[in-house]
């Protein structure tokens, strides 16, 4: 299974998807379910980590993937303008970057080859294998970035901040902690077999440093409770074919408001 095949699957819900459950129901049937939906563009970040991705665990793929737009072609100029979508036609359906953000990724993924243990992880193994099962009754899809012979599940993160401290605060951000649970589960499901999980994280900026890291059982416990509640709320919304609240709700503060 492809990528694009993979993320248009909408029978089974990802990772991703559970955390926009987590946030608003209406806005993940709207995303996925709306047969009326406009599919997205990719932001400048997201078609980074995209490109990054591909050109570090799946270099072979690179070029059928990503097209890289030659410098000088100004697209505020009218020639600019036609010389981007002469480019933009025979990348036929390619995420295109620029030359710079090119730079950028080469840089990112050297500092991943030049780390003595993110390069052990990666040094065999399978990328961009695609899990289907069922959690809960619920149809569930993961697609880890690379899982290593040793039955490691890697994940390849872009960062601003790769320190632990920094990291730590983006994985409670983003959910890297359910994150985890749920591949691990969904990964499970189908081999019956309990991989471990850890993160490379890699900086978007120079120097471009690296850190490799695990979450102990109790962050993961953690993120399994997280998941397996949002998957019960899919479930029933799934069911119920009701996918938004028209409840009157109580907001409270945040527990810092309190202390000013």
């Amino acid at each position: 299974m492809t990528n694009k095949e993979y993320h248009a699957l909408t029978t089974h819900i990802s990772n991703s998807g559970l955390s926009l459950v987590h946030k608003d129901t209406k806005k993940y049937w709207n995303k996925y379910l709306n047969p009326n939906r406009i599919e997205e563009t990719q932001t400048p970040a997201l078609l980074l980590g995209s490109a990054f991705h591909s050109l570090t665990l799946e270099p072979l793929k690179f070029v059928d993937e990503f097209a890289v737009l030659p410098e000088g072609i100004d697209r505020r100029s009218n020639a600019g303008k036609l010389a981007y979508a002469e480019f933009e036609l025979k990348a036929s359906g390619k995420g295109i970057i620029n030359a710079e953000t090119y730079r950028i990724i080469q840089a990112m993924k050297e500092s991943v080859l030049g780390h003595k243990s993110a390069m052990r992880l990666l040094e065999a193994g399978v990328a961009e294998e695609t899990f289907l099962y069922e959690l809960d009754g619920v149809k569930c899809k993961c697609r880890p970035d690379f899982i290593t012979v040793d039955d490691i599940i890697v994940d390849l993160k872009t960062t601003a901040d790769a320190s632990p401290d920094d990291f730590t605060r983006s994985i409670t951000t983003f959910r890297y902690h359910v994150q985890n649970a749920f591949y691990v589960d969904g990964v499970k499901a189908v081999t019956d077999k309990e991989l471990k999980f850890c993160f490379i994280a890699v900086e978007k900026t120079e120097p471009y440093d690296v850190a490799v890291y695990y979450l102990n059982s109790q962050a993961v416990d953690k993120g399994r409770e997280i998941y397996l509640k949002d998957l019960a709320i899919y479930k029933e919304c799934l069911e119920s074919g009701i996918w938004f609240t028209d409840n009157i709700m109580e907001l409270n503060l945040p527990q810092w408001a309190y202390n000013q």
